[in-house]
C-alpha cells in the first residue's frame, strides 16, 4: 500500500522539524499507541501500539529507526512491527519546504506492507483505515504545531530577583519557566472556543471576535475561563501550560537588576497602552515593541491587567504557603494595569486582588509553563 500528501503548516520549518524528531511530541499523535521507548537516542525506538481494522483489532510492537535524515529538509524512517500471527514493514519520508507567507509545506509517503492474520481477515477495508489513521495523524501534528507557536514562549532562566520594591522588596528565587511573549489574543482564543465549544467572552457577536480586534489580547474573561484555556492548551500541545505565578510575571516584566519598569528607570507613556496614550481601549499585542522587557516580553504593562495563578497573600511571597493552590478560596492577583490606569497603576509591582469569576474589558491573560 501506498500512501502520500501535502500538509502545510503555519510554521517556521525548523520550527516544525524539531517537532517531527521528537519522539514524545510526535508519539502525542499516534493513534492506538500505548508505549514508547529510546532504543537508541535519535535513531531507534520501541513502540507498542493497538491498532483496529475493521472488527479485527491486533496489539503490535515495533521498532522505528531513522535512515536518513537532513535536517532541517528531509528524513526517512522505516518501521518493522509484529502481532500475533500478523507483521507490518513500511518505509516513510517527509520533505519540508518553505511555502508563502512564512508557512512549511510537509510532504510525505508511506509504503507499507501487512501479512499473516490481520491482513487476510481485514483486507477490504485495510486500505481505508490506515489512509483515515494516516489522516488523523496529520491533522494532529499541524494542530499541536500551530496552536504552540501561536503561544510563542520565552524562557525565563533560575535565579533570584528582587521582588516588590522599599520596604517591602525581598530577594525571591525562581526555578526556570516559559512565559507566553505576549497576552492571549482574541484569534487565540476563538481557536479554543470553536475546538470546546465554551462560552466566548461576552461583548462578542458569536464565537468569533471582530476581525480587526483578532491580535489584541482577549478581555472580558475570568480566572476559571483563563485555567479552561491553559487546560485546552495543555490537551491540544501536550505540554503542561499553566497560568504564571505573580513571582515568575514580575521576574518576567523586571529580569534581575531591579528596574522599576521593563523598559528601564523611568515611566514612559510612549511605550505601554495606559491612560496617557489616549487611546481608550485594547491595542494589538505587539503595537508596543519598543517597551519589551529585559527578556523580550511584550505588554507587561498596559493593555490589560492580566490574571496570574497565585492567591492574594501577604508579602513576601512564598511559593509553598497555599497560595499556588488551584482550589483554594479567595481573590486571585493581577498585574500589570491597563489602558484604563494612570500611571501611578502601571508598574510591575503593583498588584490587585479579584475574585476568580470576576471579569471586565480590561482583564486578560498570559500562559507559561515550566522547562
Amino acid at each position: 500500500m501506498h500512501f502520500e500528501g501535502v500538509v502545510t503548516i503555519k510554521a517556521p520549518r525548523e520550527r516544525v522539524w524539531r517537532f517531527l524528531t521528537d519522539p514524545y511530541a510526535v508519539s502525542q499523535c499516534a493513534p492506538g499507541l500505548e508505549s514508547l521507548e529510546i532504543i537508541e537516542p535519535n535513531h531507534k525506538f520501541r513502540a507498542v501500539a493497538s491498532v483496529g481494522l475493521g472488527t479485527v483489532r491486533a496489539r503490535f510492537t515495533g521498532d522505528v529507526e531513522w535512515l536518513d535524515i537532513d535536517p532541517p529538509n528531509r528524513a526517512s524512517m522505516k518501521v518493522h512491527g509484529v502481532a500475533p500471527g500478523s507483521a507490518v514493514d513500511a518505509t516513510s519520508e517527509m520533505v519540508l519546504s518553505d511555502g508563502a507567507n512564512g508557512v512549511t509545506e510537509m510532504r510525505w509517503s508511506v509504503d507499507m506492507t501487512i501479512v499473516g492474520t490481520i491482513a487476510s481477515t481485514a483486507a477490504r477495508v485495510m486500505g481505508g483505515v490506515t489512509q483515515k489513521l494516516t489522516g488523523a495523524f496529520f491533522d494532529c501534528v499541524k494542530k499541536r504545531i500551530e496552536v504552540e507557536v501561536a503561544a510563542e514562549m520565552v524562557l525565563i532562566p533560575e535565579g533570584p530577583f528582587v521582588m516588590g520594591e522599599g520596604q517591602a522588596s525581598t530577594t525571591v528565587h525562581v526555578p526556570a519557566f516559559y512565559i507566553a511573549r505576549h497576552p492571549v489574543t482574541n484569534a487565540d482564543y476563538a481557536a479554543f472556543v470553536v475546538a470546546t465549544g465554551y462560552r466566548p467572552p461576552p461583548h462578542w457577536p458569536g464565537e468569533q471576535p471582530p476581525e480587526a480586534l483578532s491580535r489584541h489580547p482577549v478581555v472580558n474573561v475570568s480566572w476559571h475561563d483563563a485555567l479552561a484555556y491553559c487546560h485546552w492548551l495543555s490537551a491540544t500541545t501536550g505540554s503542561p501550560y499553566r497560568l504564571p505565578t505573580e513571582a515568575e510575571w514580575e521576574k518576567a516584566a523586571r529580569g534581575t537588576d531591579g528596574r522599576a519598569y521593563p523598559w528601564g528607570s523611568d515611566f514612559d507613556p510612549r511605550l505601554c497602552n495606559s491612560r496617557e496614550s489616549g487611546l481608550g481601549g485594547t491595542t494589538p499585542v505587539d503595537y508596543y515593541a519598543s517597551g519589551a522587557g529585559p527578556y523580550g516580553v511584550m505588554d507587561m504593562l498596559g493593555n490589560v491587567w492580566e490574571w496570574c495563578n497565585s492567591l492574594y497573600a501577604d508579602v513576601p511571597y512564598r511559593a509553598d504557603d497555599g497560595r499556588e493552590d488551584l482550589v483554594a478560596a479567595g481573590g486571585r492577583v493581577l498585574r500589570g494595569g491597563s489602558w484604563l490606569d494612570s500611571a501611578e497603576n502601571i508598574r510591575p509591582t503593583r498588584r490587585l486582588a479579584a475574585s476568580p469569576e470576576f471579569l471586565a474589558p480590561n482583564i486578560g491573560f498570559r500562559v507559561a509553563r515550566g522547562v
